[in-house]
């Protein structure tokens, strides 16, 4: 089984856009080396914290992700787009229910 990445972003108020933009147009890239699913979600009680919900076929998968991304320099300025460091959470499913 696959493992989910949650991945929280805490923009600066002038920043929230470019933050979703910056998200998405990284979103082709995860799917071509093997996420099979994103979703971009915006909290409604902070609508400043961005979240990204991802799955992935393993935590490898995942970190070579996070790794293409750095080795790119994507990430040398997204400081100045946030308030905190950026807030990664990789879970395994413990059960799965449908309806």
């Amino acid at each position: 089984m696959g493992i989910t990445a949650v991945v929280s972003f805490d923009s600066r108020p002038d920043r929230v856009e470019q933050v979703v933009t910056m998200m998405e147009d990284l979103q082709p890239l995860a799917l071509s080396m093997g996420c099979t699913s994103i979703t971009l979600y915006r909290d409604q009680d902070d609508p400043e914290r961005i979240m990204e919900v991802e799955y992935w076929p393993s935590a490898q998968a995942q970190l070579d992700y996070v790794a293409k991304l750095e080795q790119s320099g994507i990430f040398d300025d997204v400081d100045d787009l946030l308030k905190v460091p950026v807030n990664v959470h990789i879970l395994n499913a413990v059960m799965i229910s449908t309806a």
